[in-house]
């Protein structure tokens, strides 16, 4: 088996019209107070005792599933300031931190046979899992063509999924990239600046216009495949959408289907985690 220990910075929430962010930094702090607010809802879910916690709807609650169930043991650290001018911030930190504290979680030493029943469960559910996916195949709710649709309208319909996720994939590695190379620059043209203040001078400033039209050309240049890559996503994700909305064409994956799909999924991961190789 393995142990498995997360460290989880949440960030603050941030009130963009107070900060005033924009562009790029305005998207992050969206995105962090949308995780915080999924966030919030899981916490609350837990403390209630809720028949259904979400934790699905963000990537930030997939990764600290584990952290609140099952036989973890966690410490939460709750920052405040103590400033009159961030109280609305305080209060809004400390509620969350006594919201968590109605959590409860009770750490478990796995020993060898604790790991190998719980093997033996994660096993016997996937093989039903698969049994059950087979049988939703069958039944035609796997994805699936429509009666007459010719071999070659089904190659380019499966070609055209095939490139788009493998463009989205691209696309995204690309930002990446495109984000560390900007990062980078950003970080010369500081350095650039910051030593031209202490060091006033004609040739100097010159020395940073140059810089700083060398550091924009790269990020330029880094952001190209990733612009060439969504475009060739959407135009795929275009016609992938047109031939669906033919009639009798293709039937897509039931939401059984998929449920089914993503359990499988957690359980290998599961056993990768415990140290077992899936077959």
């Amino acid at each position: 088996y393995a142990h498995t220990h997360t460290l989880a910075h949440t960030h603050s929430s941030e009130r963009i019209r107070r900060s005033g962010v924009e562009g790029t930094k305005m998207a992050q702090a969206t995105a962090i107070n949308s995780s915080l607010t999924v966030l919030g809802k899981v916490i609350k879910a837990l403390g209630e005792g809720s028949a259904h916690t979400p934790y699905r709807d963000t990537t930030l609650t997939m990764l600290l599933r584990s952290s609140f169930s099952g036989r973890s043991c966690t410490a939460v650290v709750v920052n405040v300031s103590s400033e009159a001018e961030y109280v609305d911030e305080t209060l809004c930190a400390l509620q969350f931190g006594a919201r968590l504290a109605v959590v409860s979680t009770s750490a478990t030493v796995v020993r060898g046979s604790d790991a190998a029943e719980e093997q033996a469960d994660l096993e016997t559910r996937r093989a039903h899992i698969h049994a059950e996916i087979l049988r939703l195949q069958q039944c035609g709710h796997g994805g699936r063509f429509g009666e007459g649709v010719g071999q070659s309208e089904q190659k380019s319909f499966l070609d055209n999924q095939r490139r788009f996720h493998k463009e989205t994939l691209k696309a995204s590695d690309s930002r990446q990239q495109s984000a560390e190379v900007t990062a980078a620059t950003s970080h010369r043209d500081a350095g650039a600046a910051s030593h031209i203040a202490s060091n006033v001078a004609s040739n100097m400033a010159s020395n940073l216009a140059s810089t700083t039209a060398r550091n924009m050309a790269d990020m330029a240049i880094a952001r190209e495949p990733a612009e060439s890559s969504s475009a060739q996503a959407a135009n795929l994700r275009d016609i992938i959408l047109w031939q669906k909305s033919i009639k009798g064409f293709y039937y897509p994956l039931s939401h059984a289907y998929l449920y089914l799909e993503a359990e499988l999924k957690q359980i290998t991961a599961s056993l990768a985690m415990m140290g077992f190789v899936s077959k």
